[in-house]
């Protein structure tokens, strides 16, 4: 097992590549990924301050309304306290809306929690902030 530096580094890579899985979910409208990455208790918080959990998450996933042509993560800052993560970033994104293609942005905070022995995202609030 990696120690100290090393060991942070890896988990790093491995919470930012569950936002990225969460990211791309949306463009291919396959929620079957987050059924395991997403916590059961799970709560989000979008743009207009409407909640929603996890169950209305994997449904918006599939919904073809829903489908983005590209999402990317741009960069995350990670911060760590024991079994709990909490994760700032970006995303940048292209989507359809009838014929009119359009491009922008989300900023989000995800909370992650350690829960035997696997990471979850647990908590997230997004913001779509434009292109």
């Amino acid at each position: 097992m990696p120690k100290g530096g090393d060991a942070v580094a890896d988990l790093t890579t491995t919470l930012i590549e569950m936002e990225r899985q969460w990211a791309l979910a949306y463009v291919g409208q396959d929620p079957k990924p987050l059924e395991t990455i997403i916590a059961d208790d799970f709560v989000g918080i979008e743009s207009d301050g409407s909640v929603y959990d996890k169950k209305a998450l994997l449904l918006q996933v599939a919904s073809p309304e829903a489908k983005l042509l590209s999402n990317e993560v741009g960069a995350v800052k990670l911060r760590l306290f024991g079994d709990v993560a909490v994760l700032q970033g970006s995303e940048t994104f292209t989507r359809r809306t009838g014929a009119k293609l359009e491009t922008g942005r989300f900023v989000w905070t995800d909370v992650m929690a350690k829960r035997a022995g696997r990471w979850q995202i647990v908590a997230a609030q997004d913001n779509e902030v434009g292109p």
